[in-house]
């Protein structure tokens, strides 16, 4: 079926003004480029710091196939996206032992492999197409580890970011699952009082990844990355997670 819709309504301005001025070849040319050089595309310059922003970024794999991205916001909880542990098949959550957090992944290698006890789930969160679910919300869940976390943690935030401030997210992408990929500058679009919009790329594996800046003085998560749609990516703000774990059963 021919795709009919313009293409200034589903691409930047930059690659449609490039699409219809430049012949095939060379528009080829030209956005393989662009591609390179997006953040996105440049490789990291190594394994995570043990010390550095990123110690506390982990990836949370399971057993029944798949990651996510998660981070310590302390040392015995990890945050990560509460779709991250919902089963299609057979349509439940994933059991805590089948959850494998490992902190300073770097293509196989690792600094430590800890394991969940539980995890709570925000009660704002049904799965789609779960009997009962009224809709979708708080995509995000905490994980309790059986063993200490031992690095710098990053705590959430008591504010939501402000409109237009520059974030940080970093996190395990589908593209490059077994390195961590660095967005340095993320700014929040719009937001509520409890999810905001962002402009980083993030890809199918990075949920659960925090954004994060310094304030006063030490860094802190702003938001968790949920989902993402076209150039816009949506976040569960800090805050929001923050009152509801104040009420979880550990």
């Amino acid at each position: 079926m021919p795709f009919k819709r313009p293409i200034d309504s589903v691409v930047s301005p930059k690659v449609a003004t490039a699409a219809k001025r430049l012949p095939g070849i060379a528009f080829v040319a030209w956005l393989a480029a662009l591609c390179t050089s997006h953040p996105l595309a440049a490789a990291p310059a190594g394994p995570p710091s043990a010390t550095g922003p990123e110690a506390a970024i982990v990836r949370v794999n399971r057993e029944t196939g798949g990651h996510c991205t998660g981070f310590a916001i302390d040392a015995r909880t990890v945050a990560t996206a509460a779709h991250c542990l919902w089963l299609e098949r057979p349509r439940n959550w994933i059991q805590p032992a089948s959850l494998h957090v490992l902190t300073g992944y770097d293509r196989g290698a690792f600094r430590q492999h800890l394991r969940v006890k539980a995890y709570f789930v925000s009660a704002d969160y049904a799965p789609a197409g779960r009997p009962g679910a009224v809709g979708q919300g708080g995509d995000w869940a905490l994980l309790e580890l059986t063993t200490p976390f031992e690095g710098p943690a990053l705590p959430l935030a008591q504010e939501p970011p402000a409109p237009g401030a520059v974030l940080s997210l970093a996190g395990y992408s589908g593209k490059r699952g077994h390195r961590l990929t660095r967005l340095a500058v993320c700014r929040v679009a719009e937001r509520s009082r409890t999810q905001f919009l962002h402009d980083c790329p993030a890809w199918h594996g990075q949920s659960g990844a925090p954004l994060f800046a310094v304030e006063d003085g030490r860094r802190v998560a702003f938001g968790l990355h949920a989902a993402s749609g076209g150039a816009k990516g949506l976040a569960v703000a800090a805050p929001a997670i923050r009152r509801e774990a104040a009420r979880r059963p550990y």
